[in-house]
């Protein structure tokens, strides 16, 4: 802030940006309200688009930060990450972001992170030895039931907080996702009941 400061004019104190920072802002309502007054077009098609992006960030101190993929490098990199909501008006092809949520991982959800990291090493190391076909006692599995992971559960979140707003003068039909979000319809069918919308989830899109 104190680095924003210098460049700035008279007006642009120190202490003008720390308060300007401290003060929390209904963000989500101001952007809804500005795309509905100056972009929507009641006629056109309109669609919601989810995904993360990341920034990369050194040190351990940042609020956050932790390991996330990057799809511009192609790897997991220490960075923060953004998980964002778009109104994409199809005809003008043009996105609107509307929401942003920084990624925050919980104490419990870093914890069964590093199990998985053992046993992805340990896989590589030794030859598998899993012979074919179904192991005894394993039964069918309902694939109807639900078990949203934590990342799941807080997209689940933001995109009712989003429907509750935009529901007043848009319909949507469709909700475009990464395909690491699932490749089953049925994964999101519990938060498009949850949030009482009535969207068709799609999580394997052509590239345009």
């Amino acid at each position: 802030m104190r680095g924003i400061s210098r460049w700035t004019e008279e007006g642009g104190s120190y202490r003008t940006f720390q308060r300007f920072f401290a003060t929390e802002l209904p963000w989500l309502d101001l952007l809804v309200k500005f795309v509905q007054t100056h972009l929507f077009e009641a006629s056109h098609e309109h669609i919601f688009v989810g995904d993360a992006t990341t920034v990369t960030k050194s040190g351990s101190i940042t609020h956050g930060i932790g390991r996330f993929f990057s799809g511009v490098l192609g790897c997991v990199v220490k960075s923060l990450e953004f998980f964002v909501f778009s109104l994409v008006d199809v005809v003008k092809r043009r996105a609107y972001p509307l929401c942003v949520k920084q990624t925050v991982r919980s104490k419990a959800e870093k914890a069964t992170k590093k199990p998985r990291k053992k046993a992805r090493k340990s896989k590589k190391k030794e030859p598998s030895k899993k012979l074919k076909g179904r192991p005894k006692g394993v039964l069918n599995k309902n694939k109807n039931e639900l078990n949203l992971s934590a990342e799941l559960l807080r997209i689940n979140e933001l995109l009712a907080k989003l429907v509750q707003v935009l529901r007043v003068f848009v319909k949507v039909k469709y909700l475009a996702l990464d395909g690491h979000f699932g490749l089953e319809s049925c994964r999101f069918d519990g938060i498009r009941k949850q949030v009482a919308f009535d969207f068709q989830v799609e999580t394997r899109l052509p590239v345009i």
